[in-house]
């Protein structure tokens, strides 16, 4: 991936407009990029966010809508995922966008997801449309689905569409019968083997070998980002509702070995740009940035803190808290690095309902600087609550 500050000059001039917060001249100046390159997906998705910035929802989505249809065409559908549910989020009156989310997730094969997108459409969408909901059983049939509590459902919600076309209803109910009997066949391969796993790691911890047996039915999928949802270098998702499959088996990328090491000074921009985007409340985008300039030793531990920050604004204090601790140990910069650590700490134990332990955080920096983050006033309210 190019960091920032090896782009072309004009995405160049047009970054650090951003980082100035000069919004009309940055969208006169991304959106001359993307009349030039109109397959460059990633500009038009940052002429959405700046739109969405001034406040200019129809151009947003326009922008955003554009980004995503070409993502599809290109086959990234993760990109087209993360921008349709972004853009959902700004219009949730455009219902129609909970089937296009439908075809995205079974393109990428989160088909619980898939099918929980298709309920709410048929329950929200009032102006269905049946040949985009022929198209949709056309993909399933197409696929394999593997999942027999998901098959079962496929009839009924297909019924509940409306659609008139008897052909495809024989057609779905053929698939259904050979994907239940494919199931049913592979079901007594995987007990066997799932059996022949627990006997070799049980076997292992007897002869006092190693856990490694044991510890490999339990652990979670491999590492991926925070904001892995978005896959995009400018902007953020807006998270659906519920966990994905996907997500139920993630983990936090700063859990995950590290990637390749920035040369000091080049995570600048990527943290510039975090800023910029969490003053802006785009809370995923500003993860995305944090996370790359984490990799340049001189910010990680100051990217380290924003990016708790963000989650903690998300809506996430434990994952949060979870990541400071993992950081707490590494050496800072300056004072009031380690006194904002302590009051960024404070807020998510605040948030937690830890309030003894939080005023502890915010009792330490008054005890060093009495003005710094309003501490004062952090205390004062945290003691009224504590009293009530």
């Amino acid at each position: 991936m190019k960091v920032l500050s090896r782009r072309r000059p004009a995405e160049r001039r047009a970054w650090d407009m951003l980082r100035q917060r000069k919004w009309k001249n940055v969208l006169a100046e991304l959106e001359k990029i993307a009349q030039v390159e109109e397959r460059n997906y990633a500009i038009w998705n940052a002429v959405g966010d700046v739109h969405f910035r001034c406040k200019s929802a129809k151009e947003a989505v326009a922008a955003w809508r554009r980004a995503a249809e070409g993502y599809v065409h290109e086959g990234l559908y993760e990109n087209a995922l993360a921008l349709t549910k972004k853009t959902l989020r700004l219009v949730p009156e455009e219902t129609e966008l909970h089937l296009t989310l439908a075809e995205l997730y079974l393109a990428l094969g989160y088909d619980a997801d898939s099918l929980a997108s298709l309920r709410t459409y048929l329950r929200l969408c009032s102006r269905r449309s049946e040949s985009d909901l022929r198209l949709f059983f056309r993909k399933v049939i197409e696929g394999n689905l593997p999942h027999l509590h998901l098959l079962e459902e496929l009839m009924p919600l297909f019924r509940e569409t409306g659609i008139e076309d008897q052909e495809l209803g024989m057609e779905l109910e053929k698939f259904i019968g050979l994907r239940k009997k494919a199931v049913a066949e592979a079901v007594p391969r995987e007990e066997v083997a799932l059996e022949q796993a627990v006997s070799a790691a049980e076997e292992s911890a007897y002869y006092g070998g190693s856990a490694d047996g044991l510890m490999a039915l339990g652990t979670a999928g491999a590492g991926t980002s925070v904001a892995d949802e978005s896959a995009l270098a400018f902007s953020p998702q807006m998270p659906g509702q519920g966990v994905s499959e996907r997500e139920s088996t993630s983990r936090p990328s700063w859990e995950a070995a590290r990637d390749e090491a920035l040369p000091t000074g080049e995570g600048r921009d990527h943290y510039d740009l975090g800023m910029v985007y969490l003053e802006m409340k785009l809370w995923d985008a500003a993860l995305d940035e944090f996370e790359h300039a984490r990799r340049d030793e001189s910010l990680r531990f100051r990217a380290g803190l924003a990016l708790a920050e963000c989650l903690l604004a998300k809506g996430d204090p434990r994952q949060a808290l979870e990541l400071l601790e993992r950081f707490e140990g590494e050496e800072t910069q300056s004072d009031e690095e380690r006194l904002r650590f302590e009051l960024v700490k404070g807020d998510i134990h605040e948030a937690l309902g830890n309030l003894t332990e939080a005023l502890s955080h915010f009792e330490n920096i008054c005890g060093r600087q009495q003005t710094f983050g309003n501490v004062e006033e952090r205390i004062r309210h945290l003691k009224e609550r504590m009293t009530q």
